[in-house]
């Protein structure tokens, strides 16, 4: 494992944690983007809006629709390709929203040990993060794209979502 010998940093740690948990909320933000793209269409035809700007309002939608749907599958097999338990801790976690005691009954462990593989699953993620791309500039394309994942991204540097 590559963690102990190069930890990723604090700003590493947060965009992990960052991207961990929007996981869960990707899927209600692609289906607002499908209900916009009806509405567009619908209310462009009925304001007799241009057909261009109709077409690039659509374009626009679909496009962020995909990159949700790219950086959540990203998300997922990175995830679930974490060493030991950290894979099943993280999902149970970060995308099932299991509270940390119900884990802890669930797999028979302490909470020390779900906190700690919570820990290591986090910073394995975030030192897998380049091997996807996820560098600095993609990750703040994402904050100046989408203002909801920079609300999350504030929220975990400012200690308000723990783990």
């Amino acid at each position: 494992m590559t963690i102990k010998n190069n930890p990723p940093s604090q700003q590493q740690i947060s965009r992990a944690k960052t991207l961990l948990n929007i996981w869960n909320r990707i899927d209600r933000h692609v289906a607002h983007h499908e209900k916009l793209i009806t509405l567009i269409a619908q209310h462009s035809f009925d304001a007799g809006s241009g057909a261009d700007e109709l077409i690039n309002k659509i374009i626009d939608r679909m496009f962020n629709k995909e990159r949700l749907c790219i950086l959540k599958n990203k998300i997922e097999s990175l995830a679930m390709s974490l060493s030991g338990g950290c894979a099943q801790i993280i999902r149970f976690y970060f995308l099932d929203k299991i509270p940390t005691t119900e884990i802890c009954i669930t797999n028979g462990t302490s909470s020390r040990t779900v906190f700690r593989q919570l820990k290591t699953g986090v910073e394995e993620f975030a030192s897998r993060l380049g091997e996807i791309g996820m560098n600095t500039y993609t990750f703040n394309d994402l904050l100046k794209d989408y203002s909801w994942i920079k609300g999350i991204y504030e929220q975990v540097c400012n200690g308000e979502q723990i783990i």
